[in-house]
């Protein structure tokens, strides 16, 4: 059987009293009620759809998606890779030879058409003990979360984007917690590929600079970071400095630093250290502006693996949400 309809008003009735609805993969059709079997992950779907849940979890028979270059569980997944891995399976039908494979990719096919609606997370765990505490408490996971592509708006900067970029930073400009920049500097910077912009309906709501050193091939400075006010203290930041740091580590960097002379509780939070002016590439260190007295914080990107990067991006959106 299929699901047609839900009754939802009364499972919502019961979450709203606390309690925990259990439903049997049964349903009724047509006038004479004939009992029907709905598979249960199509219901958990359905029901996951309707309710607009902020998650749906699947538990396998024991099957999980592995990197074979690694022999790693893949820990994330975002909707793209998944659609792309359901694509790849049906033109290469030998990998769906097996009961364990086509169970797998039925799962993905699910997710993906929950994430589609709304769902923000999906999960695949194999029925370990602790798997599903260790799932959704801890930052490297238990299986692979398929996500909505939380880099989505987020690119290289072109001259295009220079009024945008102004436009957003001037306010900090003004209260003197940003050094302020040309027209010139920051087309500059986008026509060397050094700044990305977050774009969303056409507008600016956050960008950063990645200046690279030819003194320092593995050294990069952070500049210019900036989420919007409207944005701010929703996880943008988070999302923001997790896509740098995921560039920054493709292009073979292994470490970021920054410069500033306010605060900087919200970046020591995320992994970034105090550290002397002799950290500086020589050629940073030599322009230094000693007026600004500017102190210097350093991140080791290259500490993480990329899957726990986005993990810690993760479990900081769904807390500020």
């Amino acid at each position: 059987g299929r699901v047609h309809s839900l009754d939802v008003a009364q499972i919502q009735r019961r979450l709203a009293d606390e309690e925990v609805v259990c439903l049997l993969p049964l349903g009724y059709r047509g006038a004479a009620a004939e009992l029907r079997y709905v598979p249960s992950e199509e219901l958990a779907t359905e029901v996951a759809k309707t309710l607009k849940a902020s998650k749906l979890i699947f538990f396998t028979q024991g099957q999980r998606i592995v990197d074979s270059t690694w022999g790693k569980v893949v820990a994330t997944l975002q909707l793209r890779d998944a659609s792309q891995l359901v694509e790849y399976s049906h033109q290469h039908k030998e990998l769906l030879a097996d009961k364990q494979s086509r169970e797998m990719i039925r799962y993905l096919q699910l997710l993906i058409q929950a994430l589609k609606s709304g769902i923000r997370r999906g999960h695949l765990l194999d029925p370990r003990r602790g798997a599903l505490l260790q799932e959704l408490y801890t930052t490297d996971g238990s299986g692979t979360m398929i996500s909505l592509d939380l880099y989505d708006g987020i690119r290289l900067a072109n001259s295009g984007d220079v009024p945008g970029i102004l436009e957003l930073i001037e306010p900090l400009v003004a209260k003197g917690l940003l050094r302020r920049r040309s027209n010139y500097e920051v087309e500059n910077a986008c026509n060397n590929q050094e700044m990305f912009v977050w774009k969303r309906d056409d507008m600016t709501i956050g960008c950063a600079s990645l200046s690279r050193f030819e003194d320092a091939p593995d050294q990069a400075e952070l500049g210019c970071f900036v989420v919007s006010q409207k944005c701010r203290g929703k996880g943008h930041g988070a999302v923001l400095l997790s896509y740098v740091e995921q560039v920054a580590t493709l292009s073979g960097l292994r470490s970021l630093f920054l410069l500033t002379t306010q605060t900087m509780q919200w970046f020591v939070e995320r992994g970034f250290k105090s550290a002397p002016l002799d950290a500086l590439p020589p050629s940073k260190r030599d322009g230094y502006d000693t007026g600004r007295q500017s102190k210097v914080f350093i991140k080791n990107v290259s500490a993480l693996p990329s899957e726990v990067q986005q993990r810690f991006t993760f479990v900081e959106v769904d807390a500020l949400d």
